[in-house]
């Protein structure tokens, strides 16, 4: 699919990079809607105890919604966005281990205003779960996507490659995360053999290196590693650059940049920034309270999804109480400083590739 970009209306000259400039407003590269994302934690058990989890993903004896209270808040929340497409994220703990799982999953593709749903887990669920979430796809293509991590303390990568294999051959839509420390540079390298026949196979597969803060990983690792070759079918699963706005002596410029370059430049803090995460994103925990976004803006639920009685309020921006913003969704999503900066327009040094220089 061919998107049309913010970026077409500029007349690129120079390859240059704002980050080294005061950052005051970063927007999507995208003209096209963003999509309100709906991040939906199904339970907080997961099948895996990774030593760099936080403590509050992960707890298996943390209480969870039955079926009919995970359907009903699914139709609930189909009213309250009647008027914006959303996709749901399926996040945990490990969200197929839910019993509900495939249940809820098959009626998110009976609800016309959810475009998709994308589920983040680890794969080492049983076959007839991968069975099921094949079957349920078959019948909706292109609605179920599948974020596989890799999680190099207990994955088996034989099995975990072999069952992303299957995947793709139903046509899931799959990127798969490397969650891949400084000491497991020879298992990273092991894999790159069958994730090249992979990305080459299928377009709709797509590589990326999940930062391990607390082991220190270099988030560049990954790219030195595999190459750019194995990470060039990840324009098929999301576009990761922004625009970023900055400012120097009273003028605006613009600048096009890679998420992952914002974060390795330091530049992720928005402490005090306005953010339409709370326009574009709701964060369900699994006892129903509902939040702007994953990163919790608020210090008390918005509402209950599974309390019929709690009332959404208006949809609003959020100011922006971390110090750090971690997640590349959120990251891309429009904000800009609380005191807006006003500064002349000048025409934009747009960072691009050379391809896109030559349009």
């Amino acid at each position: 699919m061919q998107h049309t970009t913010q970026l077409q209306r500029y007349k690129f000259t120079e390859r240059t990079s704002n980050l080294h400039e005061e950052i005051v407003a970063i927007e999507p590269a995208m003209e096209e809607e963003l999509l309100f994302e709906v991040h939906w934690l199904l339970t907080r058990r997961c099948s895996y105890s990774c030593s760099y989890c936080p403590p509050h993903r992960h707890d298996n004896r943390s209480p969870q919604a039955d079926e009919l209270t995970l359907i009903r808040g699914l139709n609930r929340l189909d009213g309250i966005l009647t008027d914006r497409i959303f996709r749901i994220n399926l996040i945990g703990g490990e969200p197929t281990i839910h019993p509900a799982f495939l249940s809820f999953i098959y009626q998110t593709t009976i609800l016309s205003s959810i475009k998709a749903v994308r589920v983040v887990t680890n794969l080492s669920s049983p076959e007839g779960v991968w069975s099921g979430l094949r079957k349920i796809a078959a019948t909706k293509p292109g609605h179920i996507q599948v974020v596989a991590s890799f999680h190099w303390e207990q994955a088996d990568p034989q099995s975990f490659i072999g069952r992303i294999g299957s995947l793709l051959e139903s046509g899931i839509q799959v990127l798969m995360k490397l969650m891949i420390g400084v000491s497991n540079l020879d298992l990273l390298r092991k894999l790159t053999s069958d994730l090249s026949i992979l990305t080459h196979s299928y377009t709709h597969f797509s590589v990326a290196i999940q930062r391990i803060r607390n082991l220190g990983v270099d988030p560049d690792l990954g790219l030195e590693i595999l190459g750019q070759t194995y990470f060039k079918n990840i324009s098929h699963w999301y576009d990761r650059r922004i625009i970023i706005v900055s400012s120097r002596n009273g003028l605006r410029y613009e600048s096009l940049e890679d998420i992952d370059s914002l974060i390795s430049n330091g530049k992720n803090s928005f402490t005090g920034w306005i953010c339409d995460a709370g326009l574009n994103a709701f964060f369900i925990d699994t006892n129903g309270s509902v939040f702007s976004a994953g990163c919790k803006p608020e210090s008390t639920p918005l509402f209950n999804l599974f309390n019929e009685d709690s009332i959404p309020p208006k949809l609003q921006p959020v100011k922006c109480p971390h110090p750090i913003c971690e997640c590349a969704s959120t990251i891309r999503i429009p904000k800009r400083r609380a005191k807006e900066i006003r500064c002349k327009d000048e025409s934009s040094n747009i960072n691009l590739d050379n391809d896109a220089q030559q349009r």
